[in-house]
């Protein structure tokens, strides 16, 4: 049962104990206690409880985390510097620099959240990031802080409630999360999800009660014939049972990916836990022996552990024709599983703390801290600037979906949803980034622009030669390797003169990338960005050398920042106007009807191939055939690739005119897992993902219950291909799908 609030301090006292056997350590928490009670004496909260009673709520909450009693310490004083008139130097001299340390590193992120919360400031995330860098002990008090004034949220107005649980939502439960603490991630999303979503909230509330006795006794059915199967093996020790989702993951779910409840198999997972790692893997053995797995669930994050240091076996099994998601894991994992980071934090009774040691050895392991501190150092803005470039880019490069990449000498990095192999490059060590030529991926060659996904082995090819240019900022993904390119270029760019006064036209370019940047950023449009080859290519058909002469036509006056941005970078989206050229990019010449155009005959009617069916914003090369004038083939087409024809090929870009607002056919292969309404769940995602479909050609003959079937789809472009097959990878039971030649 989850306690609201706590009012007794011996409640936090008795909780302590379970950990803290020195009676000179507790006396120093029960002496922040009383030191606390003279200092806030006669002050109330908005319900009327004695402000102390939040106090001791964060305290208890910490306690339950297991933190050290320094931390205790710092909790039951986190509000003492600024509701009292004590003063830094005071509370100094009462306790020591290490606790007022805390306290005063906590006043400062909680100061600015305070003054003005009708939106969330860029300052007050500014220090709060600066902070869990610095010590994530202030990160985890905050965090203490806000789950009791989150649980206590119903006694402020209703429009406060909403800006308090939007905060809360988007900044520390995406903390929470990064950090690995599943257990305070749930409750403060499903507390904030009440607030913000109210008739969402409770429909999936009630509909999972209605279902819910039924769905336990499914589970607890599986529990006990998965039990009987281990105990058969005396040397295992085990401990099962049954963890339902949290709503507001359930209504992610539904939302995102359009399913119904009943289509959301994992809403109870089974978990087992070990002993020891050899056992996990053992008990994995068994359950697959004696239980149906389903193929593409298997997944191993205790040999390559997510990025918030969470470990654990994943599977699914078929039991009695239902799904059962399995996490198999060691009694230590579970905590990091619950309390991720803060598990680092817990206290064990005799040790002798080292704050700097114990943030270092984090940190290798979140690999968060150093990257926030090199974020803000390499920011050159003003303070409004750098704070809010600084949030947004934290959000991108920390806290968006990730991809685990490997060295060849199995090495896991973590990188965000869409980085490049120059991202990787620069992740691995600035140097190598500033040499980095291409890289071979899984053993084979790539260009810097490739884009990586989780469980590529990356090895970086470095020469000399090579260094940084303009273009590489189009390629570059990721925020710190974009900053790495930056400083190098200007620092390459530094004379006599331009130390004094930078050009007007580097200026203005430089402007001009961080307007554009931030247009991407608030309205949360990285993910749609367009292939760096992509454009390339459509620089080239305007005439611009580079990326550096259109922002500076931009800055102009040529083009607006969101004309720009539409057409150049995300020319898929019918919520911006598309590009006007001027009169010296004029298509005039141009087969306007083409959907592309071959360079240096712009005039000559093109087909787009039957066989490999390109789309828009893909690249793509044009091919002489013999009586059928230019065929317009996908670059990796088979049939056009062999050497033999590459001297009937030509350069060929996308019409943006003619292909606005068009669809075109896109031929998809799908492996799957045999099972009832399949076909039903496609066509069901589909629709709703308002895709229409041309053909279906199934194959209905079963190999070990698995099957192909091949979809000819209608879309705009490749972003908008790329995002139905994510979406279709989320049905249950779908394996693999890739595109096909016809």
């Amino acid at each position: 049962m989850i306690k609201i609030t706590c009012k007794d301090f011996n409640e936090v006292l008795a909780e302590a104990k379970t950990y803290i056997g020195s009676e000179i350590l507790l006396n120093k928490i029960e002496k922040a206690y009383q030191y606390a009670k003279t200092k806030h004496e006669g002050q109330l909260r908005k319900n009327g409880d004695p402000y102390l009673y939040h106090l001791l709520s964060t305290a208890y909450n910490l306690t339950l985390w297991h933190l050290d009693p320094a931390t205790i310490q710092a909790g039951l004083l986190h509000d003492i510097l600024e509701d009292t008139p004590t003063t830094y130097e005071e509370l100094t001299k009462e306790f020591d620099e290490e606790i007022a340390g805390l306290v005063l590193a906590v006043t400062k992120v909680s100061h600015f959240a305070k003054e003005n919360r009708e939106e969330i400031k860029s300052d007050y995330l500014r220090k709060l990031y600066l902070s869990l860098a610095h010590d994530i002990r202030v990160i985890i008090i905050k965090m203490a802080d806000r789950l009791h004034n989150i649980r206590t949220i119903e006694f402020l107005q209703p429009e406060k409630q909403r800006i308090i649980a939007k905060e809360t939502l988007e900044v520390y439960a995406s903390i929470a999360h990064r950090l690995g603490m599943r257990e305070l991630q749930s409750e403060l999303e499903d507390r904030s999800f009440s607030v913000l979503y109210p008739v969402e909230y409770q429909k999936i509330s009630m509909i999972i009660k209605k279902d819910q006795d039924k769905r336990e006794n499914l589970v607890n059915n599986t529990i006990k014939e998965i039990s009987k199967t281990l105990v058969k093996h005396e040397n295992l020790k085990f401990r099962i049972y049954g963890r339902s989702k949290n709503l507001f993951s359930i209504y992610r779910k539904m939302y995102y990916f359009g399913k119904d409840l009943e289509d959301i198999h994992d809403i109870l997972a089974i978990r087992i836990i070990s002993q020891s790692v050899d056992d996990c893997y053992a008990i994995l053995g068994y359950i697959h022996q004696r239980f149906t797995p389903l193929p593409g669930r298997f997944k191993d994050y205790i040999a390559t552990p997510k990025n918030n240091m969470y470990q654990s076996l994943h599977t699914s099994i078929v039991f009695k024709n239902e799904i059962y998601e399995l996490q198999i894991r060691t009694e230590e994992m579970e905590i990091y599983a619950e309390v991720g980071a803060a598990a680092h934090w817990r206290y064990k009774d005799g040790e002798e703390v080292s704050a700097k040691k114990k943030q270092e050895e984090i940190d290798e392991k979140l690999n968060i801290f150093q990257t926030i501190l090199d974020l803000n150092s390499s920011n050159n803005f003003n303070d409004d600037e750098k704070n809010s470039n600084l949030e947004a880019e934290i959000k991108q490069d920390l806290f968006s979906e990730l991809i685990y990449v490997l060295t060849p000498n199995g090495k896991v990095l973590t990188l965000p949803l869409g980085a490049t192999v120059l991202d990787f490059a620069y992740k691995v060590h600035t140097e190598i980034g500033e040499t980095a030529m291409g890289a071979r991926i899984n053993g084979t060659y790539s260009a810097l622009n490739t884009v990586l996904k989780t469980g590529d082995v990356v090895e970086i090819k470095t020469a000399k030669t090579v260094k940084p240019n303009y273009d590489w900022l189009t390629i570059a993904k990721t925020n710190f390797a974009r900053h790495k390119i930056k400083k190098y270029l200007n620092k390459q760019n530094e004379t006599p003169e331009t130390k004094t006064k930078t050009s007007e036209n580097e200026k203005k370019i430089q402007i001009t990338k961080e307007k554009i940047d931030k247009y991407i950023q608030d309205n949360k449009l990285r993910w749609r960005i367009a292939s760096t080859a992509v454009i390339l290519q459509r620089l080239k058909f305007l005439k611009y050398s580079t990326y550096d002469d259109f922002c500076l036509d931009i800055a102009n006056g040529t083009y607006s920042i969101e004309d720009a941005v539409s057409s150049i970078l995300f020319s898929d989206s019918p919520k911006f106007k598309s590009l006007k050229p001027n009169k010296k990019h004029s298509l005039a010449h141009a087969h306007v009807s083409n959907d592309a155009i071959a360079e240096n005959s712009p005039s000559i009617k093109t087909q787009l191939a039957r066989c490999c069916l390109p789309i828009p914003d893909e690249p793509i090369i044009g091919y002489i055939s013999k009586g059928q004038g230019i065929r317009v083939h996908r670059i990796d087409c088979p049939n056009v690739v062999n050497e033999q024809r590459k001297e009937r090929t030509l350069e060929t870009v996308w019409n943006v005119t003619a292909t606005e607002n068009k669809l075109y056919n896109s031929a998809v292969k799908i492996y799957y897992l045999d099972r009832p309404a399949l076909l039903a769940d496609i066509i069901n995602l589909l629709n709703h993902l308002k895709t229409p479909i041309q053909n279906i050609d199934a194959n209905n003959q079963l190999i070990n219950h698995q099957g192909t079937l091949k979809l000819i789809i209608k879309v705009p472009s490749i972003e908008r291909l790329n995002q139905i097959m994510s979406s279709l990878k989320k049905v249950p039971d779908i394996i693999e799908i890739t595109r096909i030649i016809m």
